[in-house]
């Protein structure tokens, strides 16, 4: 079985513009486009995990206004369904926040997804801890963008050491840093992330650095806490998988990254 922890789906009117603004983003950033393998639509990642071989997907929308939380989340609801479960977008700067993410639990969602570089939000501050602390006590999950974004030039909001002070905050038990706990920032995952009571996802992680320095974040930190995620439309799934199996990992380490954590922390052991 394979689940895939953080997937991006986009309205079929919204994503031909969507992926352009965040290919554009790439450019000015890297200097060069980065290809996607879906065209970022519901359509296009049932598709792909058809071919990819993938039993479940959890999407991760991004909000980056109080007044696209409405409509980004009425979405969110309509595209779930037995093989796509999306997580709540919410937007951390309105003011009514905390009834926002009451409104989000009672609505049945399983999470919330925050993107720090998007959102200005940076993981330390009070306005950070005390969402953490609210999706605590609502017994919702938190998927973090964690680290550098690929196409973004900011103060990255999202460091791991800015996370790490985070968690002595709040528990951390649903708690996922993506992209192996910080997108380009792996030295400061391992000074401040390794070990400690979070989640960690795949995504933008496998190929962007050496195999045996993500061989040894995973061991050091603890398959238990490892999620598989793609970030797609970025990154095609079996690519992450072969990326895996090259490791020495066993097959029950592997189990538990592709499919076992992933169905405990949804509820679905």
């Amino acid at each position: 079985m394979l689940i895939d922890f953080h997937t991006h789906v986009f309205p079929d009117a919204v994503a031909p513009k969507a992926i352009a603004s965040l290919q554009k983003g790439l450019v000015n950033k890297q200097g060069a486009e980065y290809p996607t393998y879906t065209d970022g639509t519901l359509a296009g990642l049932l598709d792909s995990m058809d071919r990819q071989g993938v039993d479940l997907s959890i999407a991760m929308p991004v909000v980056t206004s109080a007044k696209q939380t409405r409509s980004i989340n009425e979405f969110a609801k309509a595209i779930t369904n037995d093989r796509v479960i999306s997580f709540a977008g919410f937007y951390p700067l309105q003011e009514d926040w905390e009834s926002v993410m009451e409104q989000i639990k009672a609505e049945g969602f399983l999470g919330i997804k925050l993107h720090p570089e998007f959102q200005n939000l940076y993981l330390d501050s009070d306005r950070a801890i005390a969402i953490l602390k609210k999706a605590e006590q609502l017994d919702l999950i938190v998927m973090l963008h964690a680290g550098e974004d690929p196409g973004v030039i900011s103060p990255v909001y999202s460091s791991p050491q800015r996370l790490g002070y985070a968690l002595t905050q709040v528990s951390g038990d649903k708690i996922i840093a993506a992209h192996m706990g910080g997108w380009n920032c792996w030295d400061e995952v391992e000074k401040h992330l390794i070990g400690k009571n979070v989640y960690l996802d795949t995504s933008m992680a496998m190929g962007f650095m050496p195999a045996q320095r993500c061989e040894r974040l995973i061991k050091n930190h603890g398959v238990d806490k490892i999620l598989f995620g793609s970030d797609s439309p970025w990154q095609p799934p079996q690519e992450i998988l072969s990326f895996l199996k090259s490791m020495d990992l066993s097959e029950a380490d592997l189990a538990k990254i592709t499919h076992k954590n992933a169905l405990q922390l949804l509820g679905r052991e």
